[in-house]
């Protein structure tokens, strides 16, 4: 009995030590945000190049809540970054593997621009990125050799005027990425070996085209995790076990657009991802 009891001890911290680790998550509500620039608010900063383009906490649209992130571009403007410093170190970490995860609506105009995530190293490396450009289609920025910086259009297109679910998945173990839209994988690749070990921060990403783009973004729901394997599916929790508090989680979001229980992360919590979790159940424990 006793070794039964160490066992399950065991298994438990086990699993514990496999559970995401949340570096970082914004609803852009208030708390701890307020309408105005993002900057200067919950640790945010930015930087610009050129004429600086607008980031805003904004009641105008947002998927959940009341709040979101709106990006304007400013005439004379060009690239611009927003972000929190969320640093971790995969080298030391069990979690090596970085899981960003936004939902993105971008309006449509006559002159629309490039809209993303732009990831960084400690080093200010750029690790990879991944953006939606002025004709709604999908681009990943690589590093083909793991030093050399690509910019790859993936064929994939988004609709404007509706939000889209969007999720980065960086593997430091493998020096890789994969990207996703509404759950489908739609490419990926080497990352920027140059970058080293340490994640530092996923930016918010604008680059006004020809500086005079007039639509707007709006960003929500930002997630930014540290985990240690991509992911059993059906594990809304991220412990390598499908169980029972995996399954409370959707059926209490169910019919709602929460992303922690979007298990197929299409951007509504429905049956497809009660039956995911059914499905799988008891898988990885």
């Amino acid at each position: 009995m006793q070794g039964k009891v160490l066992w399950s001890l065991g298994l438990m911290m086990s699993l514990a030590s496999l559970q995401a680790h949340d570096l970082y998550r914004a609803d852009f509500e208030n708390p701890p945000f307020s309408p105005g620039n993002i900057t200067g608010q919950d640790g945010w900063e930015e930087y610009h190049i050129s004429t600086p383009n607008l980031g805003q906490i904004s009641t105008e649209r947002a998927l959940s809540g009341s709040q979101s992130l709106k990006i304007t571009p400013v005439n004379g403007g060009a690239n611009s970054w927003w972000w929190r410093p969320t640093p971790h170190d995969t080298s030391t970490s069990p979690n090596k593997m970085i899981d960003i995860r936004w939902d993105m609506y971008l309006t449509s105009s006559t002159r629309q621009g490039h809209y993303g995530i732009d990831v960084y190293s400690d080093t200010v490396e750029r690790v990879c990125a991944f953006r939606v450009n002025e004709n709604s289609q999908v681009e990943i920025i690589l590093f083909v050799n793991g030093v050399t910086e690509q910019l790859v259009s993936t064929g994939v297109f988004v609709q404007r005027d509706r939000w889209n679910r969007y999720r980065l998945l960086i593997d430091y173990n493998t020096g890789t990425f994969a990207a996703f839209v509404n759950g489908q994988a739609i490419g990926g690749g080497r990352i920027n070996s140059l970058a080293g070990a340490v994640f530092s921060d996923a930016d918010i990403w604008h680059f006004n085209v020809a500086s005079n783009s007039n639509d707007v973004a709006f960003y929500d729901n930002l997630r930014i995790m540290a985990v240690a394997q991509a992911g059993q599916e059906g594990d809304v929790d991220g412990n390598g076990c499908v169980e029972d508090s995996d399954l409370l989680t959707v059926l209490f979001a169910f019919g709602s657009n929460d992303p922690d229980a979007d298990v197929n992360q299409d951007g509504i919590v429905d049956d497809a991802d009660l039956l995911m979790v059914l499905f799988n159940f008891g898988s990885g424990c």
